[in-house]
C-alpha cells in the first residue's frame, strides 16, 4: 500500500506506545514502535521492550502481553532515547490518541533533560473530521470498517503503528491527499477537543462568563469550573494536558462538557462554589456546606472570647469577631495554637477550667496572667496583637449592596446583593426592586466572604446601594 505523500508534513513519524498505566507522570513505558515516512517512503521502522523500572500491574500485563519477566533484561528509556531522538529529528509525530502518547514521551523526554517539542497530530481526530456519522473511531473499529491488516498481536506497539500509516492511506483513497491535509493543518491550528468529544462542542461554548463542568463515564461529574470567557479556559485545559499529568488524566477521562452561562464574573465564582459543594466533582479541591461558620467574638475586656455560632445567634459584629471556622474543633485548636506561641494564658482564654495557675505556667510557657503575674491588661494587650491577623473585615457600607453585572453576548443583566458579605439573590433591577429590598440574606459562608471580600475591592465601579435609585 503507498503511503501518505504531504508537502505540508514531508516527514512524519508514526508511534504507538504501551505504559503500565494511563497517568503520564506517574507510570511508565514498557514498550515504544516508530515507522518513519519521509516523503511518502518508509525509510525506518523500529521497535523495543523498555525496562519501565516500576512492577507492571496485573490487568496490564493482561492487555498487552507484556509482563515484568520480558522487560527485566530491556533497556530503560534513557538509553534508547538517542534512537528515538533520531527518528523523530524534523518529523511530525503521528499517533492514535496522541495526547496520550505525546504526554508519556514529554515526561520521559523531561526526566532525562530533554525537550519534547515535536509537533503531533491524532488520527482519531482525523476520522472523526473525515467521518463524523462514525460513532466509534477506536483502532478496533476503524480496522473493521477499513479493512486494515493487523501484522501481529493487537495492543503491541509495532503492530498498532503498522496500523496507522494504512488509516491513513485509506483517508487519502477515500478524500483525497489534500482533504487529508486539511484536516492534519487544522489539528496545528488550534488546540482542540480530545479525540473522544464532538468538535462541534467547541463552536456552541459562549466566550463569556460562567461555569463548566466535564462529565465522564456513565454521567459522572469530573470537575467544575468558572471562566470570563468559558470557550477560552475550557481549551486552555487540553493544552496544559500536554504539561500537566492532572489535566491529562482529566483530558483521558472527560466524556461531555455542559455550561451554565451567568451574568458575570462575581456570578460565576459562586455558582462555582455552590456547585462544588453540592455536588462534589471528582477532580476539584473539596469544599463542605456547613450549616454554621464560628467566630471567636472578644471586645478587649477581661472576659474570655466566646465562641459564636454565627448561624444560630446570627451576630455579625465584626467589629470584635476573629476568624471564621467550619467547627468549634477547628477554632479551638486556631485559638489553642496562637496561645502556644505567644504564650497567653489558657486560663483566662476560656481553654482551660479549674483554680491555682494554668498548666503552662507550670512548665514556665505562661506569663502568668493566671496568678497575677502578668497584669490583666497587658495580657489583653498581647492577645489583641495576636489575633489582629484573625480579625473579620468590616462591611464596608452602610447597608445593602447590588452588584451591577452584564453579559452582552448572552444578554444577561443582574444585580448581585449582599448584606454584611451574606447573598441575598440575584435580580434585574427594574422588575424584582420589591424583592431586592425585602431579600433574606443566606448564612454567612467562609468562601462566599473570601470570594467577595477580594472582588469588591477590585470593582468597586460595580457597586450601588440599595438606598439610591438607579441612575438614568
Amino acid at each position: 500500500m503507498p503511503v501518505f505523500d504531504s508537502d505540508r508534513f514531508p516527514i512524519l513519524a508514526y508511534v504507538d506506545l504501551e505504559t503500565t498505566g494511563t497517568r503520564p507522570k506517574g507510570d511508565r513505558i514498557t514498550e515504544i514502535a516508530i515507522i518513519r515516512v519521509e516523503h511518502g517512503e518508509e525509510v525506518a521502522r523500529w521497535s523495543s521492550l523498555v525496562d519501565p523500572e516500576v512492577p507492571i500491574p496485573e490487568y496490564i500485563k493482561s492487555l498487552t502481553g507484556i509482563d515484568d519477566a520480558m522487560v527485566r533484561s530491556a533497556p530503560a528509556f534513557g538509553q534508547l532515547l538517542d534512537d528515538v531522538q533520531d527518528l523523530f529529528k524534523d518529523a511530525t509525530l503521528v499517533a492514535h490518541n496522541a495526547n496520550f502518547d505525546a504526554g508519556f514521551l514529554r515526561h520521559a523526554f523531561e526526566r532525562h533533560g530533554q525537550p519534547f517539542d515535536y509537533p503531533v497530530l491524532c488520527t482519531v481526530k482525523l476520522s472523526r473530521r473525515l467521518y463524523p456519522s462514525l460513532k466509534r473511531h477506536g483502532l478496533d473499529a476503524l480496522m473493521a470498517i477499513h479493512g486494515l491488516d493487523e501484522e501481529g498481536d493487537r495492543h503491541r506497539a509495532m503492530t498498532d503503528t503498522a496500523l496507522l500509516p494504512q488509516l491513513v492511506q485509506c483517508c487519502v483513497n477515500e478524500h483525497g491527499v489534500d482533504q487529508v491535509e486539511a484536516a492534519f493543518a487544522a489539528q496545528t491550528q488550534r488546540t482542540s477537543l480530545p479525540s473522544q468529544l464532538d468538535e462541534s462542542l467547541l463552536n456552541e461554548m459562549p466566550k463569556s462568563p460562567g461555569v463548566y463542568l466535564f462529565y465522564g463515564d456513565k454521567n459522572s461529574l469530573l470537575y467544575v469550573g468558572k471562566s470570563v470567557d468559558i470557550r477560552s479556559r475550557v481549551m486552555s485545559h487540553f493544552s496544559d494536558a500536554k504539561r500537566n499529568d492532572k489535566e491529562q488524566r482529566l483530558s483521558q477521562a472527560v466524556r461531555d462538557i455542559q455550561w451554565q452561562s451567568t451574568s458575570g464574573e462575581l456570578s460565576a465564582l459562586l455558582l462555582e462554589s455552590r456547585m462544588v459543594k453540592e455536588l462534589s466533582p471528582i477532580y476539584n479541591r473539596r469544599l463542605r456546606r456547613h450549616k454554621s461558620l464560628f467566630s471567636w467574638y472578644w471586645a478587649f475586656d477581661d472576659k474570655a472570647p466566646k465562641l459564636l455560632d454565627l448561624a444560630k445567634d446570627d451576630q455579625y459584629d465584626f467589629e470584635h469577631q476573629y476568624g471564621l471556622y467550619r467547627n468549634p474543633s477547628a477554632a479551638t485548636k486556631a485559638l489553642r495554637s496562637a496561645a502556644n506561641e505567644h504564650e497567653l494564658c489558657k486560663k483566662v482564654l476560656g481553654l482551660e477550667k479549674g483554680k491555682g495557675a494554668c498548666f503552662a505556667y507550670q512548665l514556665k510557657k505562661c506569663k502568668g496572667a493566671c496568678v497575677g503575674d502578668e497584669p490583666i491588661m497587658q495580657h489583653n494587650l498581647r492577645v489583641a496583637e495576636v489575633l489582629l491577623p484573625m480579625k473579620l473585615e468590616g462591611w464596608p457600607y452602610d447597608g445593602p449592596i447590588a452588584v451591577e453585572e452584564h453579559n452582552v453576548e448572552q444578554d444577561l443583566h443582574h444585580y448581585l446583593v449582599f448584606d454584611q458579605w451574606r447573598y441575598m439573590g440575584e435580580f434585574d433591577w427594574e422588575t424584582d426592586r420589591d424583592a431586592m429590598l425585602n431579600a433574606e440574606p443566606e448564612p454567612l459562608d467562609l468562601d462566599t466572604y473570601k470570594i467577595l471580600r477580594s472582588y469588591l475591592k477590585k470593582h468597586s465601579h460595580q457597586i450601588k446601594s440599595l438606598g439610591i435609585k438607579k441612575p438614568a
